[in-house]
């Protein structure tokens, strides 16, 4: 569940250890959530991030390059 994003919220108390406190497999995902935003500071766009996240999946699933982009009704890059 936590292959392609995810989020991990971490504790760290007075010693400096560090507990985990949830795994969130699917955090927000709208052009105002944080891993839009953290792509945006690298130059990746909304969709950018979205096509990314698709080919990922495809690609695990055993088809060709640029295959999820068409599925997706979108022009390969």
């Amino acid at each position: 569940g936590c292959r392609d994003f995810s989020r991990v919220d971490l504790k760290m108390d007075r010693d400096k250890d560090v507990y985990v406190l949830e795994v969130n497999t699917i955090p927000g995902m709208t052009r105002r959530s944080l891993l839009p935003k953290a792509a945006m500071g690298q130059g990746l766009s909304f969709e950018d991030v979205c096509m990314k996240l698709i080919d990922l999946a495809f690609r695990r699933k055993g088809t060709k390059d640029g295959e999820s982009k068409e599925y997706c009704g979108q022009e390969n890059r």
